[in-house]
């Protein structure tokens, strides 16, 4: 991120891998997630939403299978 100023990522991963991709994406302190990926486990949400609480990322998807 300190690299090339990014300021948004986009997440295109298999469901397996989203969550720990946008908890890295937050951890790293991007302003913005875009997450694609359709199916991701309810209880890897849930753990994502916790995570986000109290973090500057806003995060835009995902499709959550229910």
């Amino acid at each position: 991120m300190k690299a090339t100023s990014a300021d948004c990522t986009l997440i295109f991963v298999p469901p397996p891998f989203a969550a720990d991709a946008i908890m890295e994406a937050a951890d790293a302190g991007m302003p913005l997630a875009i997450c694609i990926t359709e199916g991701i486990p309810t209880l890897d949400m849930v753990r994502v939403v916790h995570f986000l609480r109290g973090r500057k990322t806003r995060l835009i998807g995902p499709t959550v299978q229910v």
